[in-house]
Formats: C-alpha cells, sequence, structure tokens
C-alpha cells in the first residue's frame, strides 16, 4: 500500500503596529532600499511566478465566493517546488508546468529561489520578513540523501528525523508558530497525521512592515462599506494631501502604499462600479500585473479612505480541489504518483493545507502563510485624487525592484 506525504503552507502578513509577536520594532533597524538582483532567466521567472499566483487566486476564488480571501502564492509555490525536486515523470510534469517553471529546469528553480529568498531578507531591515522551509520525516522511512541536500542547500530547509507519534502534530503547530512569529499556532491536527503518513514539507511566510506614511487615528471614522450582500457600518483609514503612486484606467484606480524603505508595498485595486471584483481579477494574468506596475506614477494630492481590516483563513480540500484543476492530478492519486527521487517508499499526497493570517491598520500591516503537504491613467498637479476603497477590493503585497507578489487577497466585508 502506498504511503502518505502532507504538504502545509502558513503565511503571516501584519501591516500594524499592534502584532502577534512581541519582538522589539527598535530593533529591525534601518537602512536604504536594497533592489534584489537577479539574472535575465530568473526575472523571466518572476513572470512566471506572478502568472502562477494570479492563476492560483483566481481558480481558489471560485471556491471561496463572496468571501474575504488571502493567500501567500510565494509560500505555496515553495513548497510545491520542493515538492517537485522529488517527483519523476509525469508527477513531475504536471508540477513544473502548473508552477510556470515548464520550459525550465528544476536547477534553474532552485537557484531562482535560492537567489530570491536572499534577496527578499535582504531588501529592507526596517520590515520584518522570514522565510522558512522544513521537511519533516517518520524515522520508520527514509528519504534519498540528495534530495535532503537540496531542500538544504536551495531552500535552506530544515530536515528532521523522528517518531510520527502522538507529538507530532505539537511539533509542527510549534515549529508554525515559531516561524509566523505567533500569528498562526495551529496548522496540522491528528486527522492530517496517521500511521501511514511518511514526510510533510512545509514553508512558511511571514511579513511585517510599518506604513512609510502611517495613518492618524485621529482621522479614523466609521462609514458605510458595500458588501455583496449589504452594507455594513466599518471603521476606515484616512489620508489627505499626500503623495503615492496611483493609476486609473477604463476599469479600476490602483494605489500603492509602501512600508519602511519602500522595497515593499501594497498595491490596493479598486474595480470601477460597473465591474465586479470578481470580472476584473479574472482579466489580470502576469503582464497587466507588470503594465499596471509600469504605469504607477507619482500624484502629490491624494485622498484615500481604506478600511482597517484582519482575517484568519485556512485553506485545505479548497487547496487541493485547486490544485487539481490547475493540473496537478497524479500527485494526488495512490497509484500514478511518482516521488522516486525523494524517496524509494511509494507515496502521494494526501494532504494539502494553506493557513493565513493579516491584519491591517494605522501602523500598517502583518501577514503570514504556512503550507503543509503530507503524504499518504494617472493625474497630475494638484487635482486630488480620490481613492475611497467603500467597495470589494483587491491588494497584493509585492517588491519593488521585481514585482514579485508575497501575498494577495480580497476584502469583500471588512467586518467578516
Amino acid at each position: 500500500m502506498k504511503k502518505t506525504l502532507t504538504i502545509l503552507g502558513m503565511s503571516a502578513l501584519i501591516l500594524l503596529g499592534t502584532a502577534c509577536s512581541n519582538d522589539d520594532d527598535n530593533n529591525i533597524g534601518s537602512n536604504t532600499r536594497k533592489d534584489i538582483q537577479l539574472t535575465r532567466t530568473e526575472q523571466e521567472m518572476v513572470g512566471a511566478n506572478n502568472d502562477f499566483a494570479f492563476n492560483f487566486y483566481n481558480q481558489l476564488n471560485t471556491h471561496v465566493g463572496e468571501h474575504n480571501m488571502m493567500v501567500s502564492p510565494l509560500s505555496l509555490a515553495q513548497a510545491l517546488s520542493m515538492l517537485a525536486n522529488g517527483a519523476d515523470g509525469n508527477t513531475k510534469t504536471e508540477l513544473m508546468n502548473m508552477l510556470g517553471f515548464g520550459a525550465y529546469s528544476v536547477e534553474e528553480m532552485n537557484a531562482y529561489y535560492m537567489n530570491l529568498n536572499k534577496g527578499l531578507l535582504s531588501a529592507d531591515k526596517t520590515s520584518k520578513i522570514a522565510l522558512a522551509n522544513s521537511f519533516w520525516i517518520n524515522n520508520r522511512y527514509t528519504a534519498i540523501d540528495s534530495y535532503k541536500k537540496t531542500l538544504q542547500n536551495s531552500y535552506d530547509a530544515e530536515v528532521q528525523e523522528l517518531p510520527f507519534d502522538n507529538t507530532i502534530c505539537a511539533k509542527i503547530n510549534q515549529w508554525a508558530e515559531e516561524n509566523t512569529y505567533g500569528c498562526i499556532k495551529k496548522v496540522v491536527n491528528e486527522s492530517d497525521i496517521n500511521s501511514n503518513t511518511v514526510m510533510a514539507l512545509l514553508n512558511a511566510t511571514y511579513f511585517k512592515g510599518i506604513w512609510k506614511d502611517k495613518f492618524k487615528e485621529k482621522n479614523s471614522f466609521k462609514g458605510n462599506f458595500t458588501a455583496p450582500d449589504k452594507s455594513s457600518f466599518v471603521e476606515y483609514m484616512k489620508q489627505e494631501s499626500f503623495e503615492a503612486n496611483v493609476y486609473e484606467d477604463k476599469d479600476c484606480k490602483l494605489i500603492e502604499l509602501p512600508y519602511g524603505n519602500e522595497a515593499f508595498s501594497m498595491v490596493v485595486i479598486l474595480p470601477n462600479e460597473e465591474l465586479s471584483l470578481d470580472e476584473l481579477t479574472q482579466s489580470v494574468d502576469a503582464d497587466r500585473w507588470q503594465g499596471w506596475m509600469k504605469q504607477l506614477s507619482l500624484h502629490t494630492n491624494v485622498l484615500l479612505q481604506l478600511p482597517k481590516f484582519t482575517g484568519e483563513y485556512e485553506y485545505n480540500d479548497n487547496l487541493k480541489n485547486t490544485l487539481k484543476e490547475m493540473g496537478i492530478v497524479d500527485a494526488f492519486s495512490a497509484i500514478d504518483a511518482d516521488f522516486s527521487q525523494m524517496t524509494e517508499t511509494q507515496v502521494f499526497v494526501n494532504c494539502i493545507k494553506q493557513s493565513s493570517f493579516i491584519e491591517v491598520n494605522e501602523e500598517g500591516t502583518e501577514a503570514a502563510a504556512v503550507v503543509y503537504i503530507g503524504e499518504n491613467v494617472s493625474d497630475s498637479g494638484m487635482k486630488v485624487f480620490e481613492f475611497k476603497a467603500t467597495r470589494p477590493f483587491f491588494y497584493a503585497i509585492k517588491e519593488k525592484s521585481t514585482n514579485a507578489i508575497l501575498f494577495m487577497g480580497k476584502v469583500t466585508n471588512p467586518k467578516e
């Protein structure tokens, strides 16, 4: 009988002053922005990664419906990339194609993530970012040495070989909590890991950023937000007469809100009233995203209203179904899965989850995600550019020099 493999992803995003963690913000330090240096091939792979991000977001959104959503495509992609390193045959082909890396080798993919992660970690010392990977092995089984070394060298992964007894869930959850600074405390329960579970792959992505231009609490106010089912009375943050990069076309308005030294920013996209949020996001791919980022330009007189929002999300069956719909089939099959580059034991993916957290307030943003995989037109001059997010909107947190997306989501009701 084939044994099982588990994949877990966690993302925590904190854009705020109040954080899950007890870390001292004064220790974050300060520095000038440091752009990420990638090869031409790796720059192309950012586009492939962002295409995966929008494909994943839109497909998962068909399961989420009108609810709020937040995911980390970066966290999921890295967990699946580690999985692809252990795959062979059609299982590997499906994983690489779905990730957008079908035209690249596994070695090129590994080099890309190694360089991207290194750049993300050093881009801005005024923000806190953590990227952590781990590979857990049931000590009744063995993993191929070359696979373990690849994860350690290319993904800086911790390798844990230990009994999968009644303490394993607590140990994995402790790892998740520590690597998301307390934002995500539980990613796995006893039903996710059983005696047939051979191995588990985890990725944790955490970001905490303080707005470059903080919102003043005295300007916050309560007002109506038009949700899909009904209007709600929510708390808004407000900025007036400030500078921001903005863009507007026939479909939507965009505004970029930077953190710290501007290496990272939140891009908020508000569809025009004639267009639903889902209609807009379904039309977005990496090329349109890149075009928008190039067309953002500085406006010196901006009025911004943005609701405060927070959320904790977990995607389990929806995530598994989404990935199947995107083309990953063999990996979930007890008959067809081929992970012979990972272990000599016949395994398949029986569990894949992403847990995520986000909080946005006047000070900034905090976000986190954990992925678990287991086997068994801008204006100028002084005219006011108004950006009032009083209806459903999309947001993404990205790195400036590459436009790589770390987190993305939508707010359909700030009080949900």
